[in-house]
């Protein structure tokens, strides 16, 4: 090696280690997160989907959060896995159907990271946020003063969340949301549909109200089955919906009349 071409080397050597981040950002670039969506009517297909354009095999783990806001309340689902990520290959790493009515607000975000590093990402919104919660909740008549309303100052009353692993889970999340209508009055309440540890084909989910264990049914991987217990379910929390604010009434009207308000 010549004097001019050992120079070279040196120039070489000294500038990747002076511009760490070159190196870094080249593979980064040949990392994509996509969320790709396919629309039927109202049913909306929806996956998350990770491609690997670089040369080396790669472990990560990913965070697909899904939120729909609509006349029946707030519906999210999440979920997340560890996956392998072979060179120049697209992995799907998640998929799930919703039935979408026109006016819903859909938000749905995904995230894959090595480790805590956040390497790749996508988003998607559909819908009027704001519009969705003035509907779940509308401002008092009373107000004479009108003011621009946001969407940190809205609350709704009624929360479903999807904690769901498994493609029997998913579907019946998505029954007993379909079949969802909250009981008049109700108010302040989570409803959680969780999957739990389960042998072989059997599915285990368990409905929950806040922290209170309502429903569990072991479920075998059948559409019609799956259907009839999800709104079963449906039928059940929303008696006990129904039981919990008229013992809440009750309550008041003793507080009342024990203090003389009437």
């Amino acid at each position: 090696m010549n004097i001019q071409s050992l120079s070279f080397f040196v120039f070489i050597c000294l500038f990747v280690v002076a511009n760490p981040q070159q190196a870094i950002g080249s593979t980064l670039d040949s990392l994509t997160a996509k969320i790709v969506l396919e629309e039927n009517g109202t049913l909306i297909n929806i996956k998350g989907v990770f491609i690997n354009q670089s040369m080396n095999d790669m472990d990560l783990s990913y965070q697909l959060v899904v939120q729909r806001i609509g006349n029946k309340g707030q519906s999210d689902t999440n979920q997340g896995n560890k996956f392998k990520a072979p060179k120049q290959q697209e992995v799907v790493l998640s998929e799930t159907n919703l039935n979408l009515s026109v006016d819903d607000y859909l938000k749905i975000s995904l995230e894959v990271r090595d480790g805590d590093k956040l390497i790749a990402q996508d988003s998607y919104t559909k819908g009027n946020l704001v519009t969705q919660l003035k509907k779940a909740k509308p401002q008092s008549q009373n107000n004479t003063k009108q003011k621009e309303t946001k969407s940190e100052d809205l609350e709704l009353d009624g929360f479903i969340i999807n904690a769901t692993r498994t493609k029997v889970g998913r579907d019946f999340y998505n029954y007993f949301y379909n079949s969802w209508s909250p009981p008049k009055g109700a108010k302040n309440y989570t409803i959680t549909i969780k999957e739990l540890p389960a042998r072989g084909r059997i599915t285990r989910l368990l409905v929950k109200i806040n922290d209170k264990d309502v429903v569990q049914r072991f479920l075998q991987p059948r559409n019609d089955l799956i259907k009839a217990t999800a709104e079963q379910s449906v039928r059940i929390i929303q008696q006990q919906l129904r039981n919990s604010e008229a013992l809440n009434k009750q309550l008041i009207n003793e507080d009342q009349k024990g203090s003389g308000i009437f």
